[in-house]
């Protein structure tokens, strides 16, 4: 987030301040609008690997790098994708809810493990879905 904006986020919970006469900013509601915007920041953001790992068993966008694709997919090798998985017990799988439905129950999966080829190289956790105007 811009660090302008955030200067002038806390400044408004800061200060006794009207907009036109007619409406008075209230503390609590100033600091909520701040938290939630600073909460932004984290949402759309990738965390390198190294940095952190996510929780066990919640599903997160992350970005991998085959360095040692099958000889019909070397067009791949060494580039970046991204898709979903889940990080359990010190190992990536790809994300499915059979597969986390797997993992919580009997503490493996053999068929949505990712290879030791596939670097994941960093997570953000995923957007919150669509809601129709009509549904919210």
């Amino acid at each position: 987030m811009d660090i302008r904006l955030k200067e002038l986020l806390h400044n408004l919970k800061d200060h006794d301040f009207d907009v036109c006469g007619q409406y008075k900013v209230d503390e609590n509601e100033a600091n909520k609008v701040i938290k939630a915007i600073e909460g932004i920041e984290t949402v759309n953001k990738w965390i390198p690997c190294s940095e952190r790992l996510p929780e066990e068993l919640v599903p997160v966008n992350i970005t991998w790098i085959n360095h040692n694709p099958k000889s019909y997919y070397a067009d791949i090798k060494d580039k970046p994708f991204t898709a979903t998985g889940v990080y359990f017990n010190g190992q990536w799988y790809w994300w499915s809810t059979l597969c986390t439905d797997t993992l919580a129950e009997y503490s493996h999966n053999y068929d949505d493990i990712i290879d030791d080829d596939i670097e994941i190289t960093a997570w953000m956790p995923l957007p919150e879905p669509y809601r129709a105007e009509s549904e919210k």
